[in-house]
C-alpha cells in the first residue's frame, strides 16, 4: 500500500504537467472545437500575421544582445570576486546577485525613474547642461534591463565553475614558467567554458522566457515580443484568438527548449556526487590596482542596480510625478494610500502570502518522494519522470500559463464551477512551475545524505515516519530552508501566470503593479516596488543569516 501511494505522489505531479501541455497542443490544431478533425488554420493564420516577422526579431534580437552581456558582465563579476584580492569579495558577491532577488519588473520600475524622461539621471542632465540625451523608452533599453536582471545567472555559474578548479593545476603552470596571466588565459578560461555556454544557454531561455521587462518598457513602446504577443492575443478576446494564441505558445515553446536541449549536451557529466576534492582556490594579487577595481565595481553597480532602487524610493516620497523632492515635500502619502485607499493592495498581499506559502509547502512535499528516488535508485523511468517535472519551467511562463488557462477556463463538467480567477487555478500553475526547484532542493540534501544514519533509525525500532522526522528533516534542514525560500519568493513576485489567470476577485501583487503601471499610477507602483524590493531582500538576508550562524554553530562544536 506504501508503495502505491508513493507512487501516485510521483505521478501527480506529472499529470498535472502533461495534461495542460497537451490540451494546449490540441487547442492549437483545432481538435478542441469538435467540428472536425486536426486542422493548421490557426498556424496558418499566426503565419498571416503581419506583425509576426517584427515580434520574432524583436524577440531574438533582445535574447541574443542581453544574452552577451549577461554573460561578459556575470564572467568578469565572478573573475573579480573568485580570482583576485579586492577588498570587501564577500559584501560584492552579495551586491552582484542582488537582481536575482528582485523581480523583473521591479527592476523595470527602477530604471524607469532612474533613465526615464524625468528620471533622477535626466533630470541631473537638464540641470547640469540644460538638455537631456536619453530618453529610455525602447528596444534598447529593454535590453540593457534584461541584461542585468539576468547577469547574476551568469555570475553564480562562472563563479562555481572557478571554485571547482583544482588550485594544483594553476601551480603546475606556474612551476612550468607560465606568467599569472598566461596561466589565467590557459588554465582557467578554458576550464570554465562549459559554464560560460550554461550560462549563454540559461540567459537566452529566461529571456524568451520574460515577460515582465517587455511588458513594463515595451508594450508602452509599442515593442512586441512572443511573450507579449501571447498575452494581448489572450486578453484581446477575438474569433479564433485562443487558438492562434496556443498556436503561437506551441511556436514559443519549442523554440525556447532548443537551448534546453543543447544545454543538456554539454553538461553531460555526474549530476550528484558525494564527495568533495581538494578545491583550494589561487587568488591572483592585484596590487595598487585593486582599490581602482573597487572604485570601477561600485560605479558599475551604482549605475546598474542601487541608483536605480534609489530612484525608485525617491519617487515613491515625491508629492506628484515630475517634481522635484526636497526635504519640504517629501511625503509618505504614496505608501499610507496603499493600505487606506487602495484595498486591493492588502487583497493582493494577503494572496500573494498565501499562494506563496501553500506552493512552497505542497512542492517540497510532492518533490520528496522523486528526489529521493533520483539519488538513492535512479531508474530510466526516474529520470524521465525527473525531465518532465523540469519541463513547466523551462517552457516560457506564459506558455505554461496559457496552457493550465485552456484547460481550466471551461465549469467543470456536471457544474457551473469553474477554476478561473481563483486560488485552485493559480496552485495549479505555480506548483507544476516550480516544482522542479523542489526537487533540485531534495536531490541536494539526498546527496550529502548517508543511510547508515536512516538504517541507524530502523535498528532503534524507529517507524519510518519517526526516522524521517527525527533523523532526516532535521538533517535537511539548511537545504530546506534555502530552496523553500527560493520557491516562496518566485512565488509571492509572480506576475507571468497570474497575468492570464488571476481574476479580479483574486488579484495578486504583480497583477496588481502591472496595472498600476497601466493605468499610469507611477508614484503608487514605485511605492509598492519599493515595499517589494525590501520584503524580498529582508527575508533573503535573514535566511542568510540564519544559515550563515548555523554554519558557525557546526563550527564552533567541531572544534570544541
Amino acid at each position: 500500500m506504501k508503495r502505491i501511494v508513493s507512487w501516485c505522489l510521483l505521478m501527480l505531479p506529472i499529470l498535472f504537467i502533461i495534461y495542460p501541455l497537451w490540451n494546449l497542443l490540441t487547442v492549437s490544431l483545432g481538435v478542441s472545437t469538435m467540428q472536425q478533425g486536426i486542422s493548421l488554420t490557426a498556424y496558418g493564420q499566426l503565419l498571416q500575421d503581419p506583425q509576426l516577422p517584427t515580434v520574432i526579431q524583436n524577440t531574438l534580437y533582445i535574447a541574443v544582445v542581453s544574452t552577451i552581456a549577461s554573460l561578459f558582465m556575470g564572467a568578469m563579476a565572478a573573475i573579480l570576486t573568485e580570482k583576485t584580492d579586492i577588498p570587501g569579495r564577500q559584501g560584492w558577491r552579495l551586491v552582484f546577485i542582488l537582481p536575482v532577488l528582485l523581480p523583473s519588473y521591479v527592476i523595470s520600475i527602477a530604471w524607469q525613474h532612474w533613465a526615464g524622461p524625468v528620471g533622477l539621471v535626466n533630470g541631473w542632465l537638464q540641470h547640469v547642461l540644460g538638455t537631456t540625451i536619453w530618453n529610455f523608452a525602447g528596444i534598447h533599453e529593454i535590453v540593457i534591463v534584461m541584461a542585468i536582471s539576468h547577469m547574476p545567472i551568469a555570475y553564480l555559474l562562472v563563479r562555481s565553475a572557478i571554485n571547482a578548479i583544482p588550485g594544483h593545476l594553476e601551480d603546475a603552470a606556474r612551476i612550468a614558467g607560465a606568467r599569472p596571466v598566461t596561466v589565467f588565459t590557459s588554465v582557467v578560461l578554458p576550464l570554465t567554458v562549459p559554464a560560460l555556454a550554461n550560462a549563454a544557454l540559461l540567459c537566452f531561455a529566461s529571456a524568451l522566457d520574460n515577460f515582465g521587462i517587455p511588458a513594463f518598457i515595451g508594450i508602452p513602446s509599442g515593442i512586441t515580443v512572443l511573450s507579449t504577443l501571447i498575452y494581448q492575443k489572450v486578453i484581446g478576446l477575438g474569433n479564433g484568438q485562443f487558438e492562434q494564441a496556443a498556436a503561437l505558445a506551441v511556436v514559443t515553446g519549442l523554440l525556447s527548449m532548443i537551448p534546453v536541449y543543447f544545454q543538456g549536451k554539454i553538461f553531460h557529466g555526474p549530476k550528484y556526487s558525494r564527495e568533495e576534492g581538494n578545491r583550494e582556490k589561487r587568488i591572483y594579487l592585484m596590487g595598487k590596482w585593486k582599490w581602482l577595481l573597487v572604485l570601477l565595481i561600485g560605479i558599475w553597480q551604482g549605475v546598474t542596480v542601487i541608483g536605480p532602487c534609489i530612484a525608485m524610493l525617491l519617487l515613491s516620497l515625491a508629492p506628484a510625478y515630475g517634481v522635484p523632492l526636497t526635504l519640504g515635500n517629501l511625503t509618505f502619502a504614496h505608501y499610507i494610500s496603499l493600505w487606506t485607499e487602495t484595498p486591493v493592495v492588502a487583497a493582493g498581499l494577503k494572496n500573494s502570502l498565501l499562494l506563496a506559502l501553500i506552493s512552497t509547502v505542497v512542492v517540497l512535499l510532492l518533490a520528496w518522494p522523486l528526489a529521493r528516488r533520483i539519488v538513492l535508485a535512479p531508474s530510466s523511468l526516474v529520470t524521465f519522470l525527473d525531465g518532465i517535472a523540469a519541463v513547466p519551467y523551462c517552457l516560457p511562463g506564459m506558455v505554461v500559463g496559457l496552457a493550465v488557462l485552456l484547460t481550466w477556463i471551461h465549469p467543470i463538467p456536471g457544474t457551473s464551477f469553474s477554476l478561473y480567477g481563483g486560488m485552485t487555478i493559480l496552485l495549479l500553475a505555480y506548483i507544476p512551475r516550480f516544482y522542479t526547484f523542489g526537487i533540485r532542493t531534495w536531490t541536494t540534501a539526498w546527496a550529502r545524505f548517508s543511510l547508515h544514519m536512516e538504517e541507524a533509525g530502523h535498528v532503534a525500532g524507529a517507524g519510518p515516519m519517526t526516522v524521517t522526522r527525527r533523523i532526516t528533516l532535521p538533517m535537511f534542514r539548511e537545504e530546506a530552508l534555502g530552496g523553500g525560500t527560493l520557491i516562496f519568493l518566485l512565488a509571492f513576485t509572480e506576475l507571468t501566470l497570474s497575468s492570464l489567470l488571476a481574476g479580479s476577485q483574486f488579484p495578486t501583487l504583480g497583477v496588481i503593479v502591472f496595472s498600476m503601471e497601466t493605468a499610469g499610477r507611477a508614484l503608487e507602483s514605485a511605492a509598492l516596488g519599493t515595499v517589494l524590493t525590501l520584503l524580498t531582500l529582508g527575508l533573503s538576508a535573514g535566511v542568510c543569516k540564519y544559515l550563515l550562524d548555523e554554519k558557525n554553530s557546526e563550527e564552533k562544536e567541531t572544534k570544541i
